[in-house]
């Protein structure tokens, strides 16, 4: 299934901007909201509007998407070149 907001933030120069793009457009088709925190280091919460926790499968999904898009997505190295 094609997911617009996971395509935006793939499209992103850095994980910075992927996570920026990831807050602007989930919102845009579900209750899904990103809350970032900037400083010393970065941290996102995924909040779900109308439930206090979210379900545990979507949080596991969520969890999952994050770890592939930072490792798509991050720093590379080029050991052989």
């Amino acid at each position: 299934m094609f997911d617009p907001a996971l395509f935006a933030a793939l499209c992103s120069e850095d994980l910075q901007r992927a996570v920026r793009r990831l807050e602007r457009y989930k919102r845009l088709m579900g209750p899904c909201r990103l809350k970032i925190q900037d400083g010393e280091g970065s941290s996102v919460a995924c909040q779900v509007e109308g439930l206090p926790l979210p379900p545990p499968l979507w949080g596991i999904a969520e969890l999952a998407v994050w770890v592939g898009l930072a490792s798509s997505i991050g720093p590379t190295s080029n050991p052989l070149v």
